[in-house]
């Protein structure tokens, strides 16, 4: 990461400098062509491409399936609330109504749904401090490397 930020800033001070004179385009340094001339890949260490790879590819992949998870939770807290709301003319019957097992089902649905949607929730609000966490502990493994 270090290697690529320096040889951008070589390159960016090297043109600026060619900007004040009237130089041939072309590298201003010698050592400067092989940085910027090379085709070869800027190489990452471990530590750094698993910081690369959290930041970039995992956490953004777990925030967007938290959400989604957060959704459908959220949408199906909805949809059996409904379910049980639809039930209530047939609460004067008790024990004795057609229907009273299915919303003894709805209402355990419906309070397991609530709380998964909690629980999910819950892990959403301190998902900021995992990340601080990993970002701490993926930063120091890639510090310690250089």
């Amino acid at each position: 990461m270090r290697r690529l930020l320096l040889a951008y800033a070589v390159s960016s001070i090297a043109s600026v400098g060619r900007a004040d004179e009237t130089l041939p385009p072309g590298p201003a340094f010698p050592t400067e062509s092989a940085v910027v001339a090379s085709d070869a890949p800027v190489t990452l260490s471990a530590a750094e491409q698993r910081l690369h790879d959290y930041l970039y590819f995992i956490y953004p992949q777990y925030v967007a399936a938290l959400q989604d998870h957060i959704q459908l939770a959220q949408r199906e807290v909805d949809v059996l609330a409904a379910r049980v709301k639809a039930y209530r003319p047939f609460e004067s019957f008790r024990q004795n109504s057609p229907t009273w097992t299915a919303e003894q089902d709805a209402q355990l649905a419906l309070l397991a749904a609530e709380q998964r949607l909690r629980m999910l929730r819950r892990i959403d609000a301190d998902l900021w401090i995992y990340h601080r966490a990993n970002i701490a502990r993926l930063t120091v493994g890639a510090s310690c490397v250089q």
